[in-house]
């Protein structure tokens, strides 16, 4: 590698590989690049504006991935292909131009571009990878060129050419109605805030990717779907299979539901976003719930299992195994939370729920853990960005404490039996955390 300026580039100075963090203002891309990789791990949030040569043609992952300053970037047309977050997290960005060479935008490719007001699509783009445009919330409107083979657009919202997925329908629309063409609802058909309030699913949609189709959508109060469709229905204003054993979605917008007795499974993301509830109810049939069926409810404060049901109980407001032995769910709008006594597992495996216990919980900042519990499994603190004090209750160290448990333990106070210290902070894995403290 060699530096030019305060840009750093590949031996053979063809690709970009980062800028100066410490960098600010304009950056001018030698005309000797054919393509444009940032790494990820490069901080731009100086850049405010990009001028790239004629030679380059492609805009690699992560290539401005988080450069929240940049206003303006103008792409040459020698480009063909705009790869996997290029410009994720490019919160500043008003407008880009997708040149007639462009072949292929990958995944999430202007993900959280909140400023991007329209898109224009050209004749040459043969894919569009999944959440290409996910919160772009600006988004007014998306073009396609009449000449592409691919897709196409009416009124601003984006289809197959065909007609028969819908993609994308700006999040600013307040009325739509999905037209008699379209089969398939695709993964970011409504997502991102839509400021519809009821979703009426006509008879002719027999695809719904999944659940997060409606992401964001806060002020869906019901689902209406037509009688005659084959695979959908509402109950009680939510989206469910035809025989009413998959729960599907529930509208953002509710206060309260009731959970009707014939659901059997809970879908992904069933419950996402559902701030407003503060109770969620697990009716008696229910079998199996599925992974982030309860992400983003921040004001749920306690599940209530019904008794008979075979599968799950309810302790402390949380969801565990029938048996009581594993835990399972705990309510996302905790600020703290005290394991119950007798749980032995905590995200262990389960062929009922695939979860994370405490996952995304953005309040929960104290966890007590009973010398009950024998396990604890990976992925059971995901996204707990404020959790600061572990409080366990061996006397001598876990050993099943999962490494991959995504707890962030160079900022959390590890709380243990008075006397325990020592053996805690010889111990390699306890050692990492900030504190040790006898209690």
């Amino acid at each position: 590698m060699f530096l030019k300026d305060a840009l750093t580039f590949s031996a053979d100075g063809k690709t970009l590989v980062k800028c100066d963090e410490s960098y600010e203002g304009k950056v001018v891309v030698p005309s000797s690049m054919s393509e444009l990789g940032l790494s990820p791990s490069s901080t731009l949030a100086r850049i405010l504006s990009v001028i790239i040569p004629n030679k380059v043609t492609t805009i690699g992952k992560d290539a401005f991935r988080n450069c929240d300053k940049i206003t303006s970037i103008v792409l040459p047309d020698s480009i063909t292909l705009i790869e996997e977050n290029a410009f994720w997290g490019c919160s500043s960005l008003r407008s880009i131009n997708i040149p007639n060479k462009v072949q292929k935008i990958d995944s999430f490719a202007f993900d959280d571009c909140s400023k991007l007001e329209s898109i224009d699509i050209p004749s040459s783009v043969k894919e569009i990878g999944m959440y290409a445009f996910s919160d772009c919330s600006g988004i007014r409107r998306i073009n396609v060129d009449r000449g592409n083979r691919n897709y196409c657009s009416e009124d601003g919202v984006l289809y197959s050419k065909d007609k028969s997925i819908l993609y994308k329908v700006p999040p600013c629309f307040e009325k739509f109605t999905i037209p008699s063409s379209v089969s398939r609802l695709d993964y970011n058909a409504f997502s991102d805030g839509c400021k519809l309030t009821t979703m009426v699913i006509p008879a002719n949609v027999v695809d719904i990717e999944s659940g997060g189709v409606f992401d964001d959508c806060k002020d869906i109060k019901g689902f209406v779907v037509d009688k005659s469709n084959p695979v959908y229905r509402d109950i009680n204003g939510a989206l469910c299979s035809k025989d009413g054993k998959d729960l599907i979605r529930v509208p953002e917008g509710f206060e309260t539901f009731k959970m009707p007795d014939c659901i059997l499974t809970i879908k992904e993301e069933a419950f996402w976003g559902c701030e407003k509830l503060t109770e969620i109810e697990i009716s008696k049939n229910v079998m199996k719930i599925e992974t982030e069926v309860f992400a983003e409810t921040n004001g749920n404060r306690r599940f209530v299992v019904a008794e008979d049901n075979p599968c799950f109980c309810e302790k402390n407001g949380a969801i565990c195994s029938k048996d009581g032995k594993t835990l399972l769910h705990v309510p996302i709008g905790l600020e703290t939370f005290t394991v119950p006594d007798g749980i032995v597992y905590i995200n262990a495996d389960s062929n009922d729920s695939q979860s994370n216990a405490f996952e995304s919980n953005e309040k929960l900042t104290s966890v007590t853990i009973p010398s009950s519990v024998i396990q604890i499994g990976e992925y059971t603190f995901m996204d707990c960005e404020k959790l600061v004090e572990l409080h366990m209750k061996h006397q001598t160290p876990l050993e099943a404490f999962d490494e991959k448990s995504d707890l962030d333990v160079a900022k959390v106070t590890l709380f243990v039996p008075r006397g325990s210290e020592g053996a805690y902070r010889a111990h390699p894995f306890y050692s990492q955390f900030a504190k040790i403290v006898g209690e």
